[in-house]
């Protein structure tokens, strides 16, 4: 667990997912509501359970959290990069303190960088933490990588 400015930052098991889903859920559904349907809450739920997806949370020392992100490891043919899916809840612009654990988790698995899509208003706020658009994407290539 990370500690920035009273704000406690966390991965979530797979197994833990149903024991802070009701909490994590009014979170997320915003984004999911946003993603065009690749997403519902029983396919994300299940995909964060088995792993597929990661759930990272971060709250102000009170349970349950107000901020949540979903990661997903993505394997192209030639490298790793780690896409943050959905960001979503209170807090927003701690989210961008805590990058730097989620970056070096995904450094951990093999990564060789972050990548995300998002409003146009993210370009904005990921422009501050290393991160260009591409089209409306948005991607950090680590420096060793």
């Amino acid at each position: 667990m990370t500690d920035i400015k009273g704000w406690a930052w966390s991965g979530v098991p797979g197994a833990d997912v149903p024991k802070v889903w009701n909490d994590i859920w009014p979170l997320l559904s915003p984004c999911v509501d946003l993603d065009g349907g690749r997403y519902d809450e029983d396919t994300l739920f299940e995909a964060l359970r088995l792993g597929d997806l990661q759930l990272w949370v971060a709250g102000d020392g009170a349970y349950p959290p107000r901020l949540a992100v979903t990661t997903e490891i993505r394997v192209y043919p030639c490298q790793k990069w780690l896409n943050i899916k959905y960001v979503g809840g209170q807090g927003l612009p701690f989210a961008f303190d805590f990058l730097g654990t989620i970056e070096a988790w995904a450094r951990e698995q093999g990564c060789c960088g972050c990548e995300g899509y998002g409003r146009d208003e993210w370009a904005r706020l990921l422009s501050k933490h290393g991160y260009r658009e591409r089209g409306r994407g948005y991607q950090k290539r680590f420096q060793d990588a």
